[in-house]
């Protein structure tokens, strides 16, 4: 069995090489249309693994940063001032006017 994985092992490095080198020598050594595209092809399979994790990181530090500024805003206002979050607050748990009076909204019985 081990014979078995040396000889695949073999095989794919024999492939991977002759695959390889013509496609590393030709944007290296020559100047055609679409190199970069080709180099970013080449370097894109390298650069995914680095870049989602820092994408999702910088997206979480974000989002709490926001949330921790307006838990601040919302603590050190008054209940008179109309920050973002006191604004959003009273939209959401103040009562709602009855601008339509031939409308009744569903009673909570």
């Amino acid at each position: 069995m081990l014979l078995v994985t040396f000889e695949v092992a073999f095989l794919v490095v024999l492939i991977a090489g002759m695959v390889g080198v013509p496609a590393a020598y030709a944007p290296a050594r020559r100047n055609f249309p679409g190199k970069s595209v080709l180099m970013l092809l080449f370097l894109l399979p390298l650069l995914i693994p680095l870049l989602v994790p820092g994408v999702l990181a910088a997206l979480l530090l974000v989002l709490v940063r926001t949330m921790a500024m307006f838990e601040l805003t919302f603590l050190t206002a008054e209940a008179s001032s109309q920050t973002l979050v006191v604004a959003l607050y009273y939209a959401v748990f103040a009562p709602r006017p009855n601008f339509a009076p031939f409308l009744t909204y569903p009673s909570n019985k």
